[in-house]
């Protein structure tokens, strides 16, 4: 179980880490990026909410800790001079992670959590 919850905690911190130097990278604009962006915001927050589930953080934790993360990621663009913040952009963020909080309630998503999860 400590192993199982230390390699998903290890997962999230490294993605968490990913995911902030890729949204402060440089990057030209390049075509209609506009509704993309969101969807990829909305995705992966979905995907970090998982991934904080099997790292056993509460609802609470997970919730809290991704919004604050997203809030982070925002500020850290406007301060920035290549790059926007963007409300949308954190909507969209807390849309995947109660996207994910809605369906972790579904009986299929649990079981698949359960077969990831399985030792």
């Amino acid at each position: 179980m400590k192993q199982r919850r230390a390699f998903f905690r290890g997962l999230l911190w490294a993605s968490l880490l990913s995911i902030f130097v890729l949204a402060l990278w440089p990057m030209p604009i390049v075509g209609p990026v506009a509704h993309s962006d969101k969807l990829l915001h909305l995705v992966c927050f979905f995907g970090l909410a998982w991934l904080a589930q099997l790292a056993d953080y509460s609802y609470r934790e997970l919730a809290l800790g991704l919004l604050l993360f997203g809030g982070f990621i925002e500020l850290s663009q406007g301060l920035s001079s290549y790059r926007q913040a963007s409300w949308l952009d954190l909507l969209a963020d807390i849309l995947g992670v109660i996207s994910y909080l809605a369906l972790s309630q579904h009986s299929s998503i649990q079981k698949v959590n359960r077969c990831i999860t399985a030792q």
